[in-house]
């Protein structure tokens, strides 16, 4: 608000009529439950009125034939992704596992141990 402006100061009479107006007229809202009345009404009226009906040609019907409910094809990709990623979990561990004879064994441990003595 601009302060070139003026406020004037309010009748006490006047303002409690014009207040005690505005809280019939939300009273009336509410007990209504539309906050317009006449254009709730016009708004069923309208939307009775209105009744659209697409027209949808042969092929469409034929596509929408065709398409599985959403359900299925979610169930069916989701175990298709588990399966790949069972397959990848396969593929990622290692799947060579050397052995190795007693003798060899024996050279590595103590090859093990003579590291450690000498650090």
């Amino acid at each position: 608000m601009n302060r070139s402006q003026s406020f004037t100061k309010l009748n006490p009479a006047d303002f409690l009529r014009k207040y005690n107006n505005q809280v019939m007229l939300w009273e009336n809202r509410v007990r209504s439950g539309s906050s317009r009345p006449a254009a709730a009404k016009e708004s069923r009226e309208r939307e009775e009125e209105a009744v659209f009906t697409p027209k949808i040609n042969p092929r469409s019907k034929q596509l929408a034939k065709d398409i599985e409910r959403i359900e299925n094809r979610v169930q069916k990709l989701q175990e298709e992704k588990k399966k790949k990623i069972d397959k990848m979990q396969q593929i990622s561990q290692p799947s060579f596992h050397p052995t190795i004879n007693p003798v060899s064994e024996m050279i590595a441990l103590e090859n093990r141990r003579s590291l450690m003595e000498g650090s």
